[in-house]
């Protein structure tokens, strides 16, 4: 898409004052978290990940293989895994991603001050805006970049979470930064090379940070693949060049977590090791259909709690959620009956974002559906899988307007001529 010299002048203004407000508020979250746990972010697993982060600086990065003692020193006894002498606490689900992170932080910023350990989420949050809103600026002009960009930092899950010291807040930052590069490489064919690398790297770097992801980056491609198609999807994917790019990000996800089955194969001493760990932790996680507590619960109940229930709404999506949707709901209404009443005809196409929509519905909850005791368990942090939904709904929206606003504007200067 052309975009004028102007338009880019005012979407660099918005982008600065917009990454400047976000900026000075996460300032503001560091300053009262300070060196304590962020409560919004699952300090369950940031207790387990600074712990861990300070075993590698301190014993050593090889010593388990890169792998990570959460229980490791004094620090906030009372969050995350305890100490048990007869249960070992070196991790081996989650890939160490994060671990790897705050070692880092810890190499470059010093040890000691946990706050230090929040500026490379932060960053990696501002970043992710600038390229969202650039990207999305590129696809689809300035009016939807303004929408989309500001949209994403509205909810209040984006603050919850942003900071996390675990995966959630970079996670969010790279979903953020794939989402508007594969609109851009969807829309005008960017199926080349250096595009598949780059999505093939993505992909790593979020599966080294986590696993409940695995959906989300997996099957993320496949909602812009039906915004804008013009042929059918299994003919799209059948082209080489088009598939072996849409999964490259399931891909780099699946060989970091083969690089983490490796490590466990070390750390275990053998194969039969590692994978009598992994197997028992994922038949847990999906067959396992009661809470810790013993208290049973269903996929459609959790999937309800997330919509339904006030708590889980206020901290992950308020009610901007149920807004957009409203919004989806009139424009599918709104060109019902401007193609009936003004066109007699079928001219304003929704086909293809409806369908995107219903698919992005899916995706969000196919974790719960595939994990339902992790989701279970964890409905403190899974609500955020729905930014996929939120985003797509708002970009289907912003869509369908505009093409109602050409095809509106091409028909009235028709009738000019």
């Amino acid at each position: 898409m052309k975009c004028s010299h102007k338009d880019l002048y005012k979407f660099l203004i918005f982008i600065s004052v917009l990454i400047g407000i976000v900026a000075t508020t996460e300032l503001k979250l560091l300053k009262a978290v300070g060196d304590n746990l962020c409560q919004t972010a699952d300090p369950f697993s940031e207790a387990n990940s600074i712990r861990g982060s300070e075993y590698l600086f301190e014993k050593g990065f090889f010593r388990t293989y890169g792998l990570a003692d959460i229980a490791y020193g004094n620090k906030f006894p009372d969050n995350g895994v305890k100490k048990n002498p007869d249960r070992p606490s070196i991790y081996t689900h989650y890939p160490p991603g994060p671990e790897w992170l705050g070692y880092l932080n810890f190499k470059l910023l010093g040890h000691g001050s946990i706050h230090k350990l929040r500026y490379t989420p932060m960053l990696l949050s501002l970043l992710a805006l600038a390229i969202f809103g650039y990207f999305m600026f590129l696809t689809e002009g300035l009016y939807v970049s303004v929408v989309m960009t500001t949209l994403v930092c509205l909810v209040p899950t984006y603050w919850n979470m942003v900071l996390g010291l675990h995966a959630q807040g970079n996670a969010l930052s790279l979903l953020l930064i794939m989402f508007a590069l594969l609109a851009y490489a969807v829309k005008f064919g960017k199926y080349d090379r250096g595009y598949r690398y780059l999505f093939l790297s993505l992909g790593f770097l979020q599966g080294w940070l986590s696993f409940d992801y695995f959906f989300l980056v997996a099957l993320l491609p496949v909602p812009f693949l039906l915004l804008y198609r013009n042929v059918p999807l299994i003919c799209l994917i059948k082209k080489n060049s088009v598939s072996s790019t849409v999964f490259a990000p399931g891909l780099g996800f699946m060989i970091a977590h083969a690089a983490h089955f490796l490590q466990n194969i070390l750390y275990f001493g053998g194969i039969s090791g590692a994978f009598a760990d992994m197997f028992k932790a994922a038949h847990k996680r999906s067959i396992g259909e009661t809470l810790d507590s013993g208290m049973a619960f269903s996929r459609i109940k959790v999937i309800a709690h997330y919509f339904v229930d006030l708590p889980y709404r206020r901290a992950f999506f308020g009610y901007y959620l149920l807004g957009v949707l409203l919004v989806f709901f009139l424009c599918i209404i709104t060109v019902v009956m401007i193609n009936k009443m003004y066109f007699k005809q079928s001219v304003i196409k929704l086909e293809n974002e409806v369908i995107a929509v219903a698919a992005s519905f899916i995706i969000s909850n196919a974790w719960i559906i595939a994990m339902i005791q992790h989701a279970g368990v964890h409905q403190h942090y899974v609500p955020r899988h729905y930014y996929l939904f939120y985003l797509i709904v708002i970009f289907a929206c912003c869509l369908t307007i505009k093409q109602m606003l050409n095809i509106i504007q091409q028909t009235l200067s028709q009738r000019h001529q």
